[in-house]
């Protein structure tokens, strides 16, 4: 069951919604509303399983900050 994120045409809020079947509509936690779109959601990537949050304990997720976070993607 994928989890899918939305944005309310109704009042602008973003939120996610697990989608258990094709006919399961999503509804704004916020408003109620009925009336969605369905956003493009991404993931980050690192090396060796490292992702920004991991690459230092003050991370500012600003490669070109941080010598551990060059050439480090997502």
């Amino acid at each position: 069951m994928p989890v899918y994120e939305y944005r309310c045409r109704k009042c602008g809020k973003t939120y996610e919604f697990l989608k258990k079947s094709s006919g399961d509509d999503p509804v704004c936690p916020h408003c109620g509303g009925r009336e969605a779109k369905r956003l493009l959601s991404g993931f980050a990537v690192g090396k060796g399983g490292e992702t920004r949050a991991d690459a230092c304990e003050n991370c500012t997720g600003d490669p070109a900050s941080c010598p551990r976070m060059s050439g480090m993607t997502g």
